[in-house]
């Protein structure tokens, strides 16, 4: 199904809800290029398949898969997922990295402090699970 996100403070979010794999996700339709905090360039590319936000269905009314915050969360899943920082920093590090970014996008596009508090002691608590799945998935 395709679909065009719009936002406050983005034009139009280039996502499509797709089917994959019998599972529901999100799929980048365009690439989407971010300027990171060291002025790096940092591009996600087309067909990036993601999640949203990973919440419980039942707080969805709090923390909707898709929202304004949709640009941090294509990051850093994006992130995530290709091991970003990895050949040059220790996991540890790489994820407190990893995790500023988004804090930094969630405080730019999706400016609710406790909202993107909440959302990060999210990914404090739990983002270890998701950020080591590729590594045990590849042994």
């Amino acid at each position: 199904m395709e679909v065009s996100v719009i936002l406050r403070n983005y034009p139009v979010i280039p996502v499509s809800y797709v089917l994959h794999g019998g599972k529901k996700c999100w799929i980048t339709t365009d690439y989407l290029v971010y300027r990171l905090s060291n002025g790096q360039k940092y591009t996600v590319e087309k067909g990036f398949r993601f999640d949203g936000t990973s919440s419980p269905r039942f707080l969805w009314s709090v923390f909707p898969q898709i929202d304004d915050s949709i640009l941090a969360v294509i990051l850093h899943d994006h992130m995530y997922h290709n091991d970003f920082l990895l050949d040059t920093k220790s996991p540890k590090e790489a994820k407190e990295c990893i995790d500023n970014e988004f804090k930094l996008f969630l405080d730019k596009y999706d400016n609710k402090p406790k909202k993107n508090k909440a959302m990060l002691l999210g990914v404090d608590l739990f983002g270890w699970k998701i950020f080591n799945k590729r590594k045990n998935d590849e042994q």
